[in-house]
């Protein structure tokens, strides 16, 4: 590949800002090379050579994750609607779901609605049911977009 890699380690560079069905497959890098560049040299060496980069490209690229960590205390609510087969019927039931993630602890409750009055109601039932209030909420903060306040 000598001094046709540079030329192929740019068309890759370039395929990156290409949405993903307009980048050049190996084949059309070899076919490019043999049109545009007179390269002489099997199809073979080329596609080695694009995966190797590909692959490369691929790890540098690579997405990094943060580690989440949550305090003790702290719990995040949210609602949930689950579908349950009873008797051969399918039945829907919306749950209220108070999660603790420093310990993966939950509870779960039944309710009749996603409303303000549901949710009040089955939050004094947890709380009454935990011995106490959580230090924090993660996401009480911000209005929840599935309580409907009607």
């Amino acid at each position: 590949m000598g001094p046709y890699r540079e030329i192929v380690d740019t068309w890759l560079e370039e395929d990156q800002l290409l949405p993903r069905k307009q980048r050049h497959t190996g084949v059309r890098i070899f076919q490019r090379l043999q049109a545009e560049h007179a390269f002489t040299g099997g199809q073979r060496t080329v596609l080695s050579y694009v995966k190797q980069q590909k692959s490369r490209m691929a790890l540098d690229s690579a997405k990094t994750y943060e580690r989440l960590e949550y305090p003790p205390g702290e719990a995040q609510v949210d609602f949930t609607t689950i579908q349950v087969s009873r008797d051969q019927h399918l039945m829907t039931y919306k749950l209220l779901v108070l999660s603790f993630p420093y310990s993966n602890g939950s509870f779960v409750y039944p309710i009749p609605a996603e409303k303000q009055e549901c949710f009040l109601e089955e939050m004094k039932q947890c709380f009454q049911e935990m011995g106490g209030v959580p230090q924090v909420f993660a996401n009480l903060l911000r209005k929840p977009r599935s309580i409907n306040h009607s």
